[in-house]
């Protein structure tokens, strides 16, 4: 994928910047959006070939979700109980190749989901309510929702943030969070490569997604236009 990514924008443009893309890949991105002040969801990355100790990671997290740094869908992504290490070396040993990422499970997912905040070129346009999914078990229900304030203000602060890193505006966007036992909102993944875009629960938005690629092409919609 990276070798295609570098022939096509060789020949063509990315709608999101190339950067940005290569950095969104890896979600080792969550550790540096934490060092830069985001208030994210406690993650530690361990490479591949190497095995933590779990017995310091339950320690500090409880239940645990276990999930590859590279993928798309939760493939792979489980949850663990706390001192249940051998489940946590059964995975890890599945995939040996892959960095993998530890971080806790968080109880306002399993209670109550987490928030999915589509933007278009910068600009909030809908969000969604969506339940926890795990490998192999189907996605819980999911639906338009209205964002509390203090999720608005964490996405914008996470676009903020992912522009400085990536060396570019973004033309489209999802900010994923839930609520950490503190009950403020923590980032969990900003999605900029192949996001679901949830415009089948929103179809009106789609004109705002249209506008945001010809803007970042360098030219308006005719709705613009006649503006």
């Amino acid at each position: 994928f990276r070798a295609w990514l570098d022939h096509v924008s060789a020949s063509t443009r990315l709608i999101n910047p190339l950067p940005a893309i290569l950095w969104n890949l890896h979600k080792r991105y969550l550790t540096e959006m934490a060092a830069s002040g985001i208030p994210v969801v406690p993650t530690v990355v361990v490479p591949h070939g190497t095995e933590p100790s779990w017995d310091e990671l339950f320690e500090r997290f409880g239940d645990v979700v276990l999930k590859p740094a590279v993928s798309a869908g939760s493939f792979a992504t489980i949850r663990v109980a706390r001192g249940d290490a051998a489940a946590a070396h059964a995975h890890r040993a599945a995939h040996p190749d892959r960095d993998m990422l530890v971080q806790p499970l968080l109880a306002s997912v399993v209670a109550h989901g987490e928030s999915n905040l589509v933007h278009f070129g910068g600009r909030f346009s809908h969000a969604i309510h969506k339940g926890a999914r795990w490998a192999g078990q189907a996605e819980q229900s999911r639906g338009l929702a209205e964002p509390a304030t203090d999720e608005l203000a964490l996405a914008e602060r996470v676009l903020h943030a992912a522009k400085a890193h990536s060396h570019g505006p973004l033309a489209y966007a999802r900010v994923d969070m839930a609520r950490g036992a503190d009950g403020q909102p923590l980032l969990m993944e900003l999605e900029i490569v192949e996001p679901s875009l949830y415009l089948d629960r929103a179809p009106d938005r789609a004109t705002a997604l249209v506008d945001a690629v010809l803007r970042q092409g360098g030219k308006a919609s005719s709705a613009t236009r006649s503006e």
